[in-house]
C-alpha cells in the first residue's frame, strides 16, 4: 500500500478506511523516502534550501502522527531529538 505524496500525514491518520497497522505502513515508507532524498541532498545532489525545510517539517508530522498510532519512534527518529 502507497501514500499519496499530494496527501498529509494527518490525512492519512484521519483517513477510516486503513487499518492503523496500514496507516503506520504507510507513514514509515514516506519517512524512508524522505531520509533517503536528504541522504542524497548531503551527497551534493541537488536539493533547494526551501525544499529542506519542508522535508524536516513533514519529517516531523510523520512522526508525530506515527506516534499517535502507537508506532515506536524510529532510530533514525531519536536520533533527530538527540
Amino acid at each position: 500500500m502507497d501514500y499519496d505524496p499530494h496527501s498529509s500525514p494527518e490525512a492519512i491518520f484521519a483517513n477510516t478506511t486503513l487499518t492503523n497497522d496500514d496507516k503506520i505502513m504507510m507513514l514509515d515508507q514516506w519517512e524512508y523516502d524522505l531520509r533517503e532524498m536528504e541522504t542524497a541532498a548531503s551527497e551534493n545532489m541537488p536539493e533547494s534550501a526551501i525544499q529542506d525545510h519542508v522535508n524536516d517539517d513533514l519529517l516531523q508530522r510523520i512522526q508525530h502522527v506515527k506516534l499517535k498510532l502507537g508506532a515506536p519512534m524510529s532510530d533514525d527518529a531519536q536520533a533527530d531529538i538527540d
